[in-house]
């Protein structure tokens, strides 16, 4: 009867011992899968905060660029309003302003108003209608 209680007494020891061993697998196993949970949430959380800067400087760019539109066009309107007033400083100047054909004069202050702004290139040497 001894021996039965002593075999008993060890198979309830090795037992307790694989149990014991089983917990502590168990724990390593979930520390291990918490411990992969929170790297792949830091690594989320990085690329997020990787992102908002990314936003951050998109809009500053923006930002910059709207307040380069914002300069440009009211350069355009101070140059625009600069040569309609140019334009109506020189309609009083033709010699009859009615006339809708310019010559002479007339057409070389025409010509002068628009020199600044070439409307084309001119064609090259040879092209064209031979002019006699």
């Amino acid at each position: 009867m001894t021996s039965t209680l002593k075999l008993y007494a060890i198979i309830g020891l090795v037992l307790a011992a694989l149990a014991g061993i089983g917990v502590v697998y168990a724990k390593g196993r979930i520390d291990s899968n918490h411990a992969a949970q929170l790297q792949d949430a830091q690594h989320k959380v990085d690329a997020a905060n990787a992102q908002i800067a990314q936003v951050k400087k998109d809009l500053a760019a923006a930002e910059r660029a709207a307040q380069l539109d914002q300069l440009q066009a009211l350069q355009d309107a101070k140059d625009k309003d600069q040569r309609n007033a140019f334009v109506s400083s020189q309609v009083p100047l033709l010699a009859d302003p009615a006339r809708s054909c310019f010559d002479g004069i007339d057409g070389d202050r025409v010509r002068n108003i628009f020199a600044p702004y070439p409307l084309a290139s001119p064609p090259p040497e040879g092209a064209g209608p031979a002019r006699h």
